[in-house]
């Protein structure tokens, strides 16, 4: 048995960066007859749940997965060597069953954490200067430029349009989808906004008009 691979592996696991392949190979690893002393605080880990274990997710899971990871894998590599250490010195204090317990909430905390930086990365990469144009809209209001801030976790904007600064208190986000309302010369508008890159692509709802508008960063 190549232990160097499956010390690698493990490496891979606790980044969050095994695929469903590899992960299998760690499972047939650890169920196996002889695993060395120093690998042994990490059975429980992958073989507590094995009569228990779901059909493979396959490649495609991966890709949606990979999708969504940040570009910054620093933040990662950290929680998971912190995770890795963690959950070593809960197996050797605690007994089986506590450990199965506690190993388990643990690795929830983790992904919640992750999933908070991620959201809040995503988040930031809206911040910033944007010039937009909206061609299908009434004349004098086809152009402008689009100031996102972000305080307390909170988008907010300002817009200049037509020599006039309108402020918008809520931008909410879902996904990749960023939508929010507020008035133009009166008139109510809903904008939902997606991002691709350094680019939006939105369609705002003006009184029932559907006007496509496209945004472009100027400054981060």
């Amino acid at each position: 048995m190549d232990y160097q691979r499956i010390n690698k592996l493990l490496d891979k696991y606790w980044e969050c960066a095994t695929s469903v392949e590899e992960e299998r190979e760690l499972r047939q690893f650890f169920s196996s007859a002889v695993v060395p002393p120093d690998l042994l605080p990490y059975k429980t880990w992958f073989v507590s749940h094995e009569a228990e274990a779901l059909p493979p997710l396959g490649k495609e899971f991966d890709a949606r997965i990979l999708e969504h990871i940040s570009e910054d894998r620093k933040l990662i590599t950290t929680f998971g060597t912190l995770f890795k250490s963690i959950t070593h010195l809960i197996h050797k204090i605690m007994g089986t069953n506590m450990k199965k317990a506690f190993t388990t909430l643990l690795c929830l905390l983790f992904c919640i954490t992750i999933s908070a930086q991620d959201k809040a990365a995503d988040l930031s990469k809206l911040v910033g200067d944007w010039s937009f144009s909206a061609p299908d809209a009434p004349y004098g209001y086809q152009d402008g430029s689009f100031q996102i801030k972000q305080e307390n976790g909170k988008l907010t904007a300002k817009v200049n349009i037509q020599g006039s600064t309108l402020e918008i208190n809520d931008i909410k986000a879902k996904g990749d989808t960023y939508t929010s309302s507020f008035y133009v010369d009166g008139t109510p508008v809903d904008l939902t906004m997606t991002q691709k890159g350094n680019e939006l692509e939105g369609m705002a709802d003006a009184g029932g008009m559907q006007i496509p508008v496209k945004f472009k960063k100027t400054k981060k």
